[in-house]
């Protein structure tokens, strides 16, 4: 499936879910900053849990 220009905001797609030994949760609503140059590439910046 392309996905191409039909949105403009990123896609996150990972196949390392489920039975693994390093996971991570990402909330939906919660805004994020994306750099894939950096170690840590999802940095959350504001809180999830109110």
């Amino acid at each position: 499936m392309l996905f191409g220009n039909e949105y403009d905001f990123p896609i996150i797609k990972s196949n390392n879910f489920g039975h693994t030994e390093t996971k991570i949760v990402i909330p939906i609503g919660t805004k994020a900053k994306i750099d894939t140059n950096q170690r840590q590439k999802i940095k959350l910046i504001e809180n999830c849990i109110k």
